[in-house]
């Protein structure tokens, strides 16, 4: 048998076991009365709550995710799956996977052969990403499942139990002492900042933060004279009050500075990112410190709803560069004004959408100090 050690709130998990009935709602049984939501990688669920189970069995190689009131165990009774007889299927594209080791490997030398792999996630984020050098995972765990994103379909195929992987790595931790660890929400996206862009800002120990809109907490990590890969924690569906990002929301970035014993905001240049939450996407930041306030900037956007042109007004309190962009409501990039100096005092840019299919846009101004975003509707 195999025991699987689940935490209230989010799980992801997976087996080396095939029990005579695999399906969720008789695995789930015993604690059903914990159970708010289990998930399979195409995200069909079963919900206690409704009568509703659209996951069926278990399927061996792949991960899971659920959601839990308690803390749990879950049980497995059955067969043992051989590793090395079981190779797993991956699609181009996200894949949600199943450890099915005994004992735990590295997880560079067990994706070692895999071509084109961007990302490996564990449960609360945490990344392997090569080509940043960044390992936060460590041993794959059994129990545990993995989201892995690849650009070409092809299979993982796991070492036998009696055999072991020819090196193991050392993880990146992330020990705060300074932040709370935020809240696993079941849903984030990877923060890469590069050890170039902090190595003249931070010190050793000092810990980023990431906030929402709201001032609140959704990614914290501590320097290490390194690249960082910072997981960043949106809304959670199943939860009664907003307890993470809400999709295209605007990320802010600041630092406890164990130096001067303050927070301190930090300028941001997103570059080619967006700045905003999209699930699993991996954006690239680069940053400064500053100990001046942000200047606030208010823009309005008029008219809107548009159908031919629109106005984008802006007051600044001194001259300075502006960078004005345009994305779909799925984060993509359109249409770049590039960053242009504009005079302080009221500037006005006007911006064409006739040839703009119908629907909603984000605007992002960006300044040396601060993005902002608002919403246009074209009709």
């Amino acid at each position: 048998e195999q025991q699987l050690q689940l935490v209230g709130g989010w799980n992801l998990f997976s087996t080396y076991m095939v029990a005579e009935v695999m399906d969720a709602e008789v695995l789930f049984a015993p604690f059903v009365e914990d159970v708010i939501i289990v998930k399979n990688y195409l995200g069909l669920a079963y919900l206690p709550e409704y009568n509703f189970n659209g996951v069926g069995d278990l399927l061996p190689g792949q991960g899971y995710q659920v959601k839990l009131n308690n803390a749990n165990i879950l049980t497995i009774v059955g067969d043992y799956l051989s590793p090395e007889d079981n190779p797993i299927d991956l699609v181009n594209g996200w894949n949600l996977i199943a450890y099915l080791r005994t004992e735990p490997a590295d997880v560079i030398a067990v994706f070692e052969d895999i071509e084109e792999l961007v990302i490996v996630k564990d449960n609360t984020g945490m990344a392997y990403l090569p080509d940043y050098g960044f390992n936060g995972i460590g041993d794959m765990i059994a129990g545990q499942a993995y989201q892995i994103k690849v650009l070409a379909a092809q299979q993982l195929q796991y070492l036998a139990n009696n055999q072991s992987y020819r090196f193991e790595t050392a993880a990146v931790e992330n020990n705060l002492q300074h932040y709370k660890t935020p809240l696993n929400t079941g849903a984030n996206m990877s923060l890469v900042i590069e050890g170039s862009q902090l190595e003249n800002v931070l010190d050793f120990g000092d810990e980023l933060a990431i906030y929402s809109t709201t001032n609140q907490l959704v990614g914290a990590f501590v320097y290490q004279d390194q690249t960082i890969v910072i997981p960043v924690y949106g809304n959670d569906d199943y939860s009664k009050e907003q307890d993470g990002l809400l999709n295209n929301e605007a990320l802010t970035l600041k630092y406890w500075s164990n130096e001067k014993g303050e927070e301190i905001s930090l300028i941001t240049n997103w570059d080619s990112s967006t700045g905003l939450f999209e699930q699993n996407s991996i954006q690239v930041v680069s940053v400064e410190s500053t100990h001046l306030e942000f200047s606030k900037l208010d823009f309005e956007i008029l008219p809107n709803p548009a159908t031919h042109l629109t106005a984008l007004t802006f007051e600044l309190s001194e001259t300075s560069k502006v960078e004005i962009q345009v994305f779909n409501i799925l984060g993509d990039l359109l249409f770049n004004l590039g960053s242009n100096t504009y005079d302080k005092g009221e500037n006005s840019v006007i911006l064409k959408v006739a040839d703009y299919p119908v629907g909603t846009y984000l605007i992002k101004l960006q300044t040396s100090n601060a993005v902002y975003t608002k919403r246009l509707l074209v009709q």
